[in-house]
């Protein structure tokens, strides 16, 4: 193989840093106007493969490869912006945060200070999901990636050169980037929080910009195409505006802002797109591009925790402008200069402030102590407790591939059958089967529909289980000793907010429930069902939705300086409600007059003429959080289902 040293400095490439950051910056803060714009990540992967192999494969052929200098630029580079950013959110969350909020940045601060946070946010929820806002530190999921990548890249690169095995590399390469994007296109519909977050379904990414380096450096010139750079600019752009991570087969159309990237990569600086890159306005924001990603998205999650009203386009368009100002000292006055320092304990001293900061974190997160609010206001310990009063034991048993709880050693009497708005209720219910020795069953799934035919779309594409889910449910409980089946679901948000997450899908027809059609076969559909288990010899009630609630946080007022005062009129307009759950709960009053099963309304319990309360008249909290009851509440309160064990 030549050896070259071919590592000129390259404006274009910082050009290309620049379009990745807007993109990412316009998308976080004005997502509909650019709904691909988190694709600038892609950007960056492909950005950052390149450049790093590159330094890589030409200290190994020049034989002037070091591990550990490697990981000490390394170090220099990524952690002083953010180890800034890092402290300052953190000391400020502690002054402003409530118990929860604050181990939810701890937690995410220590797995990113150890470039772990990806695989946190896995087991959190997807990307996209609405409390992404309250996680001040999501966005550090690529930096793990990245930082994982270049655990494992530079030893084998190393083995490949040790063992004179380079002229295998490309074959190599080729094949991880096969098998990588393999997997991501394999876990998009099946788990595509795996294929969002994990290092083996973004690989293929980062190798790719790994691969133009190897055929830059061994194989080929670069291109001199006067189109080439412009049309990847072209795909790069056109992608950050007409794709979204739920337009179909995104796992395919996600290829263009990459071959885009490539295209730009392995072009010369001569061509006319290379040329409009190396702008020094486009160069000048690739240069903070660092520092400005670090920084930009606690301020708008900050943001959103605090006041979410706050965040109109006048203050976005200041958040930007404070971004931009941050990032510029960061990288000006800290980033550079410590790159640059000759002192040779800078390293030793960056990686004892960012161990020390995860440690910090880790003990924040693990509950060793609480934020200053938890002191400032005794009541906000109310919030901790709120939050997590939730759920019940009970048994669990398979039944033909289904999993179900049960209590009591006989066969059951009844069921509950539903999502977590019937979970909720357990905990009284329990008692109460406890106490009469009736054998109870529950059948539930958080977030799925139990309505016969109806699954949750998910973002990529495809569908989830759930008609699958409720086809067993069903057939236990027709098949079983069963009694009473007890169903209760959120059903006016599945029929009404939910309508284009949730379809309605027959013979591959699919129908939104948002729509029209979709709200009338979805509702024909519950009416066979409930047809079909009255049939079978069961008696069955059909709980209506009750009324929503608030976060516990909300029931606190506090200001950016993280002074906080309890709000106990926060009750909802009983007219409120009524207008909102009308037509989802007329309709299900209908469907069971027409099947002859019976309603139980929740409403009469939480609401008088005027208001239905939120907080009880002492001060306490009902709800855990916006849509679901604390368990303890309910086993004391909730009286309005007693009727069941009556018998």
């Amino acid at each position: 193989m030549t050896k070259k040293s071919n590592t000129f400095y390259r404006p274009d490439i910082d050009g290309l840093r620049a379009f990745a950051i807007l993109g990412v910056l316009i998308y976080h803060f004005f997502p509909n106007t650019l709904p691909g714009g988190f694709l600038g990540v892609d950007v960056f992967f492909v950005i950052s493969g390149y450049l790093i192999s590159k330094i890589l494969i030409n200290s190994l052929e020049n034989g002037t490869f070091s591990i550990t200098t490697f990981y000490q630029k390394r170090i220099r580079r990524i952690f002083p912006a953010l180890l800034i950013v890092g402290i300052l959110f953190f000391v400020y969350g502690f002054f402003v945060l409530f118990p929860t909020e604050f181990q939810t940045l701890t937690r995410h601060l220590s797995n990113g200070a150890i470039f772990n946070v990806n695989h946190a946010l896995y087991r959190d929820g997807g990307y996209f999901d609405t409390a992404i806002t309250h996680k001040p530190f999501m966005h550090l999921w690529s930096l793990s990636v990245e930082e994982q990548f270049y655990i494992l890249w530079p030893f084998v690169l190393w083995i490949f050169h040790k063992t004179n095995k380079l002229r295998w590399l490309l074959l190599f390469i080729l094949i991880a980037i096969s098998v990588s994007y393999g997997a991501n296109v394999f876990y998009t519909n099946r788990n595509p929080d795996m294929a969002f977050y994990w290092l083996h379904t973004r690989f293929w990414e980062i190798a790719t910009g790994a691969l133009m380096a190897h055929l830059e450096l061994n194989h080929t010139k670069r291109l001199s195409s006067p189109f080439g750079s412009v049309l990847g600019l072209l795909l790069i752009i056109g992608s950050f505006f007409f794709i979204s991570y739920d337009v179909n087969h995104f796992v395919y159309w996600s290829l263009l802002p990459i071959i885009g990237s490539v295209l730009i990569v392995h072009n010369t600086a001569e061509t006319f797109g290379s040329k409009i890159l190396s702008l020094r306005p486009l160069v000048w924001v690739g240069l903070i591009s660092y520092p400005l990603y670090i920084l930009h998205w606690p301020l708008i999650s900050f943001c959103s925790i605090i006041d979410p009203t706050i965040l109109t386009i006048p203050i976005k368009l200041l958040l930007i402008g404070v971004s931009f100002l941050g990032a510029f000292l960061i990288y000006r006055f800290i980033e550079n200069p410590i790159r640059k320092s000759q002192n040779k304990k800078t390293t030793s001293y960056l990686f004892t402030a960012m161990m020390t900061l995860a440690l910090l974190s880790f003990f924040g997160a693990r509950e060793f102590y609480n934020p200053w609010s938890f002191y400032q206001n005794p009541e906000i310990a109310q919030v901790e407790i709120a939050r997590k009063d939730w759920g019940v034991e009970m048994d669990s048993v398979e039944y033909e591939g289904l999993t179900l709880q049960k209590l009591g050693k006989e066969h059951p009497t009844i069921l509950f059958f539903g999502d977590s708005y019937m979970e909720e209720y357990l905990p009284r219910m329990c008692l109460l089967a406890k106490k009469t020795g009736i054998p109870m069953a529950r059948i539930t799934w958080g977030g799925r529909c139990p309505i016969l035919n109806v699954a949750r779309r998910l973002k990529t594409g495809g569908f989830d289980e759930s008609r699958d889910f409720v086809k067993k449910a069903l057939e236990y409980a027709k098949s079983q000793p069963i009694k009473t089946v007890v169903l209760s679901a959120s059903w006016i948000s599945y029929l009404s907010s939910g309508g284009q997450e949730y379809t309605h899908i027959i013979d591959d027809h699919i129908d939104f429930l948002g729509t029209n059609a979709g709200f009338e076969k979805t509702m024909k559909s519950l009416e066979n069902m409930l047809k079909d288990i009255i049939q079978s010899g069961k008696k069955v009630y059909l709980i209506l939705t009750k009324p929503y609630g608030h976060n516990p946080e909300a029931y606190f007022q506090r200001n950016y300086l993280g002074i906080s005062k309890k709000n106990n009129s926060m009750h909802v307009p009983r007219a409120d409600w009524d207008k909102y759950s009308k037509r989802v709960h007329a309709r299900l009053r209908e469907i069971a007059k027409t099947v002859g099963a019976f309603i139980i309304d929740p409403t009469p319990h939480f609401c008088d003429a005027h208001v239905c309360k939120n907080i009880l008249n002492d001060g306490s909290l009902m709800y855990m959080d916006g849509g679901h009851l604390r368990a303890s509440y309910v086993e004391e309160h909730v009286h309005f289902l007693d009727f069941l064990f009556d018998q």
